[in-house]
C-alpha cells in the first residue's frame, strides 16, 4: 500500500505522493495579470515517504524563458510585466523542473 498523506509544510502535495527524490515547484503552474509579483518555493522531495520535504527555494536557480513576459527576480519571486506565456524553472543539484506562467491584461 502507498500511504496517503495531506498536504501542510512537511508534505507539499494531496493524495499519493510522488516518486523520492525529485523537484517540485509549489503552486504549479497559473494564470496572472500584468504587474502582479509571483512567489513559487522549490521542493525536493525525500528518498523515503516518511521524510520531511525539504525546502530549497533560496538554495535553487530560478529562470524564466520568456524574461521579456515574466522577469525572475530570484528565490522563486517573479514579476509579470506583459501579457504571453513563459516556463519557470527550478534546478537545484541535479534535478529541474518548470511550470508555466500566462500573464493576462
Amino acid at each position: 500500500l502507498v500511504p496517503v498523506f495531506e498536504e501542510n509544510e512537511n508534505y507539499p502535495w494531496k493524495g499519493t505522493p510522488p516518486p523520492p527524490e525529485h523537484l517540485r515547484i509549489i503552486p504549479g503552474s497559473k494564470t496572472v495579470t500584468v504587474g502582479s509579483s509571483v512567489s513559487f518555493k522549490a521542493w525536493l522531495a525525500p528518498a523515503s515517504t516518511f521524510s520531511f520535504w525539504e525546502d530549497v527555494s533560496a538554495e535553487a536557480s530560478w529562470s524564466s524563458s520568456n524574461p521579456s513576459v515574466v522577469e525572475s527576480l530570484g528565490r522563486g519571486q517573479f514579476k509579470a510585466k506583459s501579457t504571453g506565456t513563459s516556463t519557470i524553472t527550478a534546478q537545484y543539484n541535479n534535478y529541474q523542473t518548470n511550470v508555466v506562467i500566462r500573464v493576462v491584461p
